[in-house]
């Protein structure tokens, strides 16, 4: 891997230098103005090697195909940059358009609201912690969203391309209208900086249908 050949690299410049300065019996402060700029680049490459392997996630959708039983369907791809770039593929439910930082979903039923977007994960959230779900759902609640109530929280209802997930869904109001929705919280590595969020809202009497129509399009992700 890249990051691997840097830490390599940051080695045996401190192995050489190490070593001209012990042949030249160097004094200790030219030990120290040697040795600090490759000790930096090295611990900037350990840095580097802990994240290269979930780089950033870009939601811009790209449209490609796959072919079941000789048929062309189409699907969108997300690029990933870590140590090299790679995509990950997904059949959605409805049209997908987005950037960098979040995708929506065009849900044609009436009042309804779909989106995936990325929530910082710097602080560690422990997935299996509900009360930690809990209290991350109510600082992250849909804009504009008032008197928010959590229903239920679920482990693992889906295992996106095999990484575990939680499930969130709530009542709140929006304007005067009671809407239901649900968030479905994951991340592709437990050192990544970023979470993923596949979040739907709708009319309650809509909620049934559209949630299973969200869990089952998360069963094509691949590359995740």
């Amino acid at each position: 891997m890249f990051t691997l050949s840097i830490i390599e690299f940051a080695l045996r410049a401190l192995n050489t230098v190490v070593s001209e300065a012990a042949g030249r019996r160097a004094p200790a402060s030219d030990l120290r103005a040697i040795l600090l700029p490759t000790m930096l680049a090295l611990g900037s490459a350990v840095c580097a090697a802990a994240t290269s392997d979930t780089g950033a996630l870009d939601l811009t959708p790209l449209p490609g195909e796959y072919v079941v039983e000789g048929i062309k369907r189409p699907l969108v791809n997300f690029r990933s940059a870590g140590a090299e770039i790679h995509l990950i593929s997904y059949v959605p439910p409805w049209r997908i358009t987005g950037s960098f930082e979040s995708a929506t979903m065009q849900i044609p039923e009436s009042a309804a609201l779909g989106r995936i977007w990325k929530a910082d994960n710097h602080a560690r959230l422990d997935l299996s912690d509900e009360d930690a779900v809990r209290a991350w759902t109510l600082s992250n609640q849909p804009p504009g969203a008032n008197d928010l109530k959590i229903e239920t929280v679920e482990k693992n209802p889906v295992f996106i391309d095999g990484k575990p997930s939680v499930e969130i869904t709530f009542t709140y109001g929006l304007y005067g209208r009671p809407l239901k929705g649900c968030m479905l919280v994951t991340r592709r590595a437990l050192d990544c900086p970023e979470m993923v969020v596949f979040e739907i809202s709708c009319h309650p009497g809509d909620f049934v249908k559209l949630h299973r129509l969200l869990q089952q399009s998360l069963y094509s992700i691949q590359g995740f």
